[in-house]
């Protein structure tokens, strides 16, 4: 009872699995989707619908062709598939371009704010140096009690003078140009002061900022690498050298989303086929570990031997001639389950040296050649059983 309850389960898990490998497919739609998708919503929905569907479109051309037989139509679905690749990189092409040229443009205006930052900075410290020549690095209060302690040493000068106007001086003409002069380096402490404050509001707006060297640090290495050699690009071929990286992402991005799905899908088949080529030769191992019956009746032939893999005639179906060989009908209530049959038929495939076909492929043949039973989703089909292969026994009449 454990070991029924335990093979569903072990059935679930592998078509959970199987359909988890299967959708990670999409993951290769994302680089295309990212650039083919209008994000600020200018275009609308119905822009945003067309692109999704002829992403979609082109993977599905492309599975399509893999999975068709018929040479001609696998021609047009790749063809098509190319035109939709063609339409997307268009569009594709268009958005990183204006993605490219408003990094660039932002980057630029960042040279340029930081050069605007350096030239002030630049005149600033003309201006402070030109104070400092004049006071130095004395603060303006020092000053102003020097001028203070002079008007105290020379009261009566400094009130005959009116405090040293200019239309009064007349004897205390010394006096006053002292004045003057201590004057003078009051305002120009104060002065560099008051730029002194200014400049440490310029400097913390520089801190912390990165500034970049070039608008397109992509496009002036390709330049300065040609420049190594002799070659100075003119402004078109650098417009074209960004152009050209905008193009060939457009292009990958599109060829990544038309053609990955399709080769994941192939790399999922390959190692699905091989899981079942490995448990169906389980069985096989352990039938062959197992002492053939002997009776009185009967007494084997030594020189029999399980036949090997024949190869198929001219124009005859692989899925009959594997139900000729891997199986045989048996009474109406006995029947196999739906994962022991497809490995059986991908492990008769494998052994042949031929493609397995898609599930689906498979599971139409077996509905319409035997009676499908879904078991309450533990699916199987009715009235056949493996064909066991073993030594041939020759009845004896002695």
């Amino acid at each position: 009872m454990a070991k029924a309850k335990a093979a569903p389960a072990r059935v679930r898990a592998r078509v959970a699995f199987r359909c988890l490998a299967y959708s990670l497919a999409t993951v290769w739609l994302l680089p295309a989707l990212l650039f083919n998708l209008d994000w600020t919503g200018a275009n609308g929905w119905a822009h945003n619908t067309g692109a999704v569907l002829s992403i979609l479109a082109a993977a599905g051309f492309i599975e399509g062709s893999r999975r068709c037989g018929k040479l001609g139509l696998s021609l047009t679905f790749v063809l098509a598939a190319l035109f939709l690749v063609y339409v997307n990189a268009k569009v594709a092409f268009e958005t990183l371009s204006t993605l490219s040229e408003g990094r660039s443009e932002a980057r630029q205006t960042e040279i340029n704010d930081a050069s605007q930052l350096a030239s002030q900075l630049q005149r600033l410290e003309s201006r402070r140096q030109a104070q400092s020549e004049v006071a130095g690095e004395t603060a303006a209060t020092v000053f102003e009690a020097d001028l203070q302690q002079l008007k105290m040493s020379e009261p009566r000068r400094w009130a005959a003078t009116d405090g040293c106007e200019a239309s009064k001086v007349t004897s205390s003409a010394d006096f006053c140009q002292k004045v003057a002069g201590i004057q003078r380096k009051i305002e120009a402490a104060k002065a560099r002061a008051a730029l002194d404050g200014e400049l440490a509001s310029l400097s913390r707006k520089r801190e912390g900022r990165t500034t970049p060297q070039s608008a397109d640090a992509y496009v002036d290495n390709i330049a300065g690498l040609a420049g190594a050699f002799g070659v100075a690009p003119t402004l078109a071929i650098k417009r074209f050298i960004a152009a050209e990286r905008s193009f060939s992402r457009a292009v990958s991005f599109e060829l990544i989303a038309t053609l990955g799905p399709s080769s994941w899908f192939l790399l999922m088949d390959g190692l699905f086929a091989l899981g079942g080529m490995m448990i169906a030769s389980k069985p096989a191992k352990a039938r062959e570990s197992l002492p053939a019956p002997v009776s009185r009746e009967t007494s084997p032939t030594p020189s029999a031997k399980v036949p090997m893999a024949m190869p198929l005639a001219p124009h005859e179906c692989p899925f009959e001639r594997w139900v000729a060989d891997d199986l045989e009908e048996t009474t109406a209530g006995e029947g196999m389950r739906s994962g022991e049959l497809l490995a059986l038929w991908q492990a008769w495939c494998h052994a042949r040296g031929m493609p397995p076909g898609s599930d689906q492929a498979f599971w139409r043949r077996m509905k319409a050649r035997f009676t499908h039973d879904a078991n309450h989703g533990r699916p199987r089909y009715l009235g056949i059983r493996q064909r066991i292969r073993g030594p041939k026994l020759v009845v004896s009449n002695g």
